[in-house]
């Protein structure tokens, strides 16, 4: 293990174990399939590190372990993908009565990387306040909201970043309220 300054990106559905107990498991898989796929998509693009994959929770961290530049504008980038081609199959997903949505939140800040597990099971990801506090946001996201905070948004270097503020919030487990802000897009300054 070592330590690190990573942004961290968290992704989950929404009302996905109600939906679970009301369809069959391969239409579930479907749907695991299809968000998997998005996520992944725009990850991959973007040279994120998938730090964690469980049922409909996903975890994406930047900059280990090889150095990404502007990590956050990464991170970004990744989310605003994610959320478009989520919309496109939300629509699917709604024309077959099937009611999730998603939220993403996103963190920045050192972590503790490395194997996590034991000898015989491992997966290379992240722990520490940075992914409590991305985790944190995502649960707090609705309706494909993408959420960061103002020390995020402090953070972005040569992107300029149109958000919607949501207010001062304190999040469980994190001691300090927090200025939230849900992201709407992201552009390079002139």
């Amino acid at each position: 293990p070592h330590r690190a300054e990573v942004t961290v990106l968290f992704v989950d559905l929404r009302r996905f174990t109600a939906f679970s107990e009301k369809v069959e498991p391969e239409e579930v898989l479907e749907v695991l399939s299809q968000y998997y796929t998005a996520v992944g998509t725009a990850a991959i693009k973007y040279n994120g590190t998938l730090g964690h994959l469980a049922g409909d929770c996903i975890i994406i961290f930047f900059n280990d372990p090889e150095p990404v530049k502007d990590h956050c504008e990464m991170a970004i980038r990744i989310a605003l993908e994610a959320r478009e081609a989520l919309a496109a199959q939300k629509r699917n997903w709604d024309a077959r009565q099937y009611d999730i949505d998603f939220g993403i939140g996103l963190g920045e800040g050192f972590a503790t990387i490395g194997g996590i597990g034991f000898d015989r099971f491992s997966q290379y990801s992240v722990i520490g306040t940075v992914a409590n506090f991305a985790s944190r946001l995502c649960h707090l996201a609705e309706e494909g909201q993408i959420l960061i905070s103002h020390r995020f948004l402090s953070r972005l270097k040569s992107e300029t970043c149109k958000t919607i503020p949501i207010g001062e919030m304190k999040l469980k487990g994190i001691e300090k309220p927090a200025s939230i802000f849900n992201v709407l897009s992201l552009s390079t300054e002139a």
